[in-house]
């Protein structure tokens, strides 16, 4: 069977007068400019992900010191367009730490940028995992580096552990406004403690499984003061930013409920110690009480904000 063709406009006569042969494309032909056009859309908006990647980071050392010679292997994700598969790739680089222990990576292009490691000799990275920034999500999250505001990295100088007080502590807790206190220092109950939580639960008595209800909790450092922790946090309390209490509210009508909490804390207590205390609370115990556990882990010098955890001699 022949071939169909589309013919195309004739062309104006020439100088002879004698009008040139119409053109004519077949059908394959257009179908296969129109599936080039639609690739080529395509390419755009996949590699249009790929943007500038700028980053000004500082390394430092528990003490907050500036930090040289730090080797920072980061990589830059990037897209990628084959015909009909869109696709990712990764490269690897490695940029060191000047004096002042700063440093700023430039002239990539990509969607993200992400940490692999930090090395120094004698040194270790602090945060238990992963680092990285989303540059072209599409979003009000996307991140804008600024070298007036670097990221800092924090390096922890091996054998500076503290042997720290490490301990679980498992609470009942009543559903009716009435405190639970624990005292830090020594794990133990106490109406003076100084790590109060306090739940509300309406109704009191709930059908476990059964239709929501409403419930609040409080965590507060009675005389000091917490601070979330973000992330992966790294071995060392900040010295600032500490609030009273934490607060968190939960109504029956929410449309993302949840019957429990599970947070990270920086702590420091009314005496000037430093720790960070894990609070994982389940509110639909029924009887109650209410179920909390506690990993606490505090450094007994006062003062000291260093949390990286060597055993007791």
């Amino acid at each position: 069977m022949a071939i169909p063709t589309v013919a195309a406009e004739p062309r104006s006569a020439g100088s002879s007068g004698i009008l040139s042969p119409p053109a004519t494309v077949t059908i394959p032909q257009a179908k296969r400019v129109v599936q080039e056009q639609r690739e080529e859309r395509v390419r755009s908006i996949v590699e249009g992900r790929n943007v500038a990647i700028d980053y000004y980071g500082k390394v430092v050392d528990q003490d907050d010191h500036p930090l040289a010679g730090v080797r920072v292997r980061y990589s830059i994700q990037s897209m990628y367009f084959l015909p009909w598969l869109p696709g990712g790739k990764s490269e690897l680089r490695e940029i060191v730490s000047d004096g002042e222990g700063l440093f700023s990576i430039r002239g990539g292009k990509g969607f993200s940028l992400g940490f692999d490691s930090l090395a120094k000799d004698g040194y270790k990275y602090s945060p238990k995992g992963g680092r990285g920034e989303l540059y072209s999500g599409g979003g009000a999250q996307d991140y804008k580096p600024d070298p007036r505001h670097r990221e800092i990295f924090t390096m922890v100088k091996l054998g500076s552990g503290e042997p720290l007080i490490h301990y679980d502590a498992h609470l009942s807790l009543p559903c009716d406004g009435r405190p639970v206190r624990l005292n830090v220092l020594t794990g133990a109950l106490a109406d003076d403690g100084d790590f109060q939580l306090t739940l509300i639960r309406t109704p009191y008595n709930i059908v476990r499984g059964g239709p929501h209800f409403s419930w609040s909790a409080k965590i507060e450092i009675i005389g000091g003061g917490l601070v979330e922790l973000e992330g992966t946090g790294t071995y060392r309390a900040p010295l600032e930013g500490y609030n009273r209490n934490f607060t968190v509210e939960h109504p029956a009508d929410e449309k993302v409920w949840g019957g429990g909490l599970r947070k990270v804390f920086y702590i420091k207590t009314r005496d000037e110690r430093y720790g960070r205390i894990r609070v994982d609370l389940d509110t639909t115990y029924q009887p109650p009480p209410a179920k909390a556990f506690l990993e606490v882990c505090l450094n007994p010098s006062p003062s000291l904000r260093n949390l990286e955890y060597a055993p007791r001699k």
